[in-house]
């Protein structure tokens, strides 16, 4: 039942917010996310049920007594995430802001969401420690941090055409043809070294 609870909550305040500007701020989803509902990507209410119930229980692991603690933590981890996912979103073609980029509205917008979602999730989830959900919050930290330094890096070398150029699928697309071109690097190594031990042996029979 909450998870049908936080997928509408979580949609319906994306649908408010492309098409008023409110919690989060003016932006618009790119194509990265998928088909949309109102402008909205449909997928994006099932990352707050993931993001939600992995924040809840994660927060656990500093404190499983105190249920107003538990919440703050919570929130603190929805925001974090947020505050990794923001930067490289465009690069990503998730989403971009209007003007220079997020602002307060969009992190307090976050805040206020994330409180509501967790105040009910901090009743309804058991209070134990969850393994595969801090793991989940820990590569989502580190997937966006990690990108995020790819992009700075490039910008602090003034690679500028590298940081057009190379987007996620690029990448990916430049990891299989460099793949393939080792693969065949090897091949050639093999066919190499078989042919030397074949014209060693037949160099050697002669020579008898």
């Amino acid at each position: 039942l909450f998870v049908l609870m936080i997928y509408f909550v979580g949609l319906t305040v994306e649908v408010i917010g492309i098409n008023t500007g409110i919690p989060f701020g003016t932006y618009v989803y790119l194509e990265g996310l998928g088909s949309k509902i109102m402008g909205t990507p449909w997928i994006i209410g099932l990352n707050w049920v993931l993001l939600s119930w992995a924040a809840v229980q994660s927060a656990s692991y500093f404190s499983i007594q105190h249920k107003l603690f538990k919440w703050a933590i919570a929130i603190l981890i929805m925001l974090i995430i947020d505050m990794v996912m923001e930067p490289v979103a465009p690069d990503l073609r998730m989403w971009v802001f209007a003007g220079s980029g997020p602002g307060f509205m969009n992190y307090l917008g976050w805040v206020l969401v994330s409180a509501l979602v967790h105040g009910f999730l901090v009743r309804e989830v058991d209070d134990h420690r969850n393994h595969t959900a801090l793991a989940i919050i820990g590569l989502q930290i580190i997937f966006f941090s990690s990108f995020q330094f790819w992009t700075c890096t490039l910008q602090l070398f003034n690679f500028s055409c590298l940081d057009s150029c190379f987007s996620t699928y690029q990448l990916f697309m430049l990891y299989k043809y460099v793949n393939f071109y080792i693969s065949r690097y090897q091949d050639i190594n093999i066919y190499t070294y078989q042919l030397f031990n074949i014209s060693t042996y037949q160099h050697i029979n002669i020579s008898t």
